[in-house]
């Protein structure tokens, strides 16, 4: 038999097999490389659930790419089995997954909805191009004199005062883009032990119209979701044909998993979603970076509604139905049939391993334009009608970024920076310092006065610059 047989030509592959429409002749280095790619570049990681959990809250629906990464099938079938214990892990195993400080309660915890925030970011900062970043004051001497209370200077008053932006630099003029000189680091000793702080804002506010209040699940067309289908099967067909089994399986395979976790499974926006649940307190102010000791961090304020549905509610859930669970246990069969197809195109080698390492080809750019992240953020802040503006700021140090961000949002609560700044009696210090009350002057030396000082000043001239750049942290366009 031929499958017992050494191949004399590559494009055979290893069962030996002429296939019924013969393919061209292929080099032994082409066929063994292409064996090996996917199963080394294409296989799910720790992120691929925090992944997956983004683009369902995103898009609304669950979906199964052309060539899904191998594991991510058994991911969608556990999502589908239990929604909430998959998002409680998927939330905090994302490797990078945001932390979030909530200002105005003083909690901490992990970003919910997985990645969805990311993909937020970074399609509002590509949208806005390249923002200007405006440095926080940081020399002493420019420094207005502090009055014996700082506590006037609250997110109420801050608007106010009218000569403050001149106390904020652009380092890159949108007209001119002239850099700002930089002070000598050497001269003054504020920078001896500097490390810039970077905070990106993000206000959300709502826009004016009505967003689709019907299930994004079931506005979409039924059109897409079956010619996607019917064309992979033809392309499958014609694979067979060809000799490419494993590719072929594979593609049958992901087919049938793409219609019937689009069209089969349901997914519900829960109550309360995009709403706002205190009726006292209309903006919203949290803190996110990747931990505390970051240097890049993002500062969501605006509508409560928005900003608490974004990074500490669950934008979905999907029921537990007959359906569901019948689509859940086909995803895990799936699971296995596409580890099997793969690992037979390796083993097959020939034209199968080149057409697998096609059909990859072909679904990251479907993915990079189709499906990209930046159009499942587009269509979210687009069908929900939210809208984002941005601002970035340049801070010399980490101290003065969390008394800023404290006097512009106006809250009294300070349990929020604990896991960044270690409660000590220096921070209670500069706490009540930065609130209009004097450190107890015995319990320190006149050095450390003097640093408790400058920190809270340097941190009102910054709340004075960010309410000029900001305004008030309300959810208004």
């Amino acid at each position: 038999m031929s499958i017992f047989e050494q191949a004399n030509e590559a494009r055979l592959g290893a069962l030996n097999v002429a296939p019924i429409i013969s393919m061209p002749q292929l080099p032994n280095i082409l066929s063994e490389w292409a064996a090996i790619v996917p199963l080394v570049c294409h296989l799910a990681t720790h992120r691929d659930d925090h992944a997956t959990t983004g683009k369902v809250a995103l898009a609304g629906r669950v979906s199964v790419s052309l060539f899904p990464r191998l594991g991510s099938l058994s991911g969608l079938s556990r999502l589908i089995g239990n929604t909430r214990k998959f998002l409680d892990h998927a939330s905090s195993r994302g490797g990078t997954s945001l932390h979030v400080w909530d200002v105005y309660w003083g909690g901490m915890f992990p970003c919910s909805n997985g990645i969805a925030v990311e993909f937020i970011i970074d399609y509002c900062q590509q949208r806005h191009g390249r923002v200007s970043t405006i440095r926080m004051p940081d020399i002493l001497p420019e420094l207005r004199p502090v009055p014996p209370r700082l506590s006037s200077y609250s997110s109420t008053n801050l608007s106010s005062r009218s000569s403050i932006s001149s106390h904020g630099t652009r380092i890159s003029s949108s007209k001119n883009g002239t850099r700002a000189p930089r002070p000598d680091p050497d001269k003054d000793s504020i920078f001896r032990f500097r490390r810039s702080q970077t905070l990106h804002v993000f206000r959300c506010f709502r826009k004016p119209g009505r967003p689709l209040k019907s299930q994004p699940s079931n506005s979409w067309s039924f059109a897409p979701h079956i010619l996607r289908p019917l064309c992979a099967a033809v392309v499958a067909v014609a694979l067979l044909l060809c000799g490419s089994f494993g590719t072929a399986a594979m593609l049958f395979c992901t087919a049938i998993s793409g219609f019937a976790a689009s069209l089969l499974v349901a997914v519900k926006r829960p109550p309360g979603y995009l709403e706002n649940n205190e009726a006292g307190l209309p903006s919203g102010c949290m803190l996110a970076a990747a931990h505390q000791n970051a240097t890049e961090w993002y500062l969501f304020v605006g509508d409560r509604g928005i900003v608490d549905t974004l990074l500490n509610k669950t934008m979905f859930w999907i029921p537990d139905t007959r359906t569901a669970r019948l689509v859940g246990g086909w995803l895990r069969l799936a699971h296995f049939i596409q580890l099997a197809a793969m690992t037979f195109a390796a083993g097959q080698k020939g034209w199968d391993g080149v057409c697998l390492v096609a059909l990859l080809a072909v679904n990251w750019l479907l993915e990079r334009c189709a499906n990209s992240n930046a159009n499942l953020a587009h269509s979210w802040l687009t069908r929900e009608c939210v809208g984002v503006e941005i601002k970035k700021f340049e801070f010399s140090g980490r101290s003065y970024m969390l008394g800023a961000i404290q006097l512009y949002s106006g809250s009294q609560t300070t349990s929020w920076m604990d896991d960044i700044i270690t409660p000590h009696p220096r921070r209670e210090a500069w706490l009540r310092r930065l609130f209009g009350q004097e450190p107890d002057h015995s319990s320190w030396s006149p050095a450390d006065l003097a640093k408790i000082d400058s920190s809270a000043r340097l941190s009102v001239e910054a709340a004075f610059v960010m309410n000029a750049e900001l305004g008030a942290p309300t959810g208004e366009a």
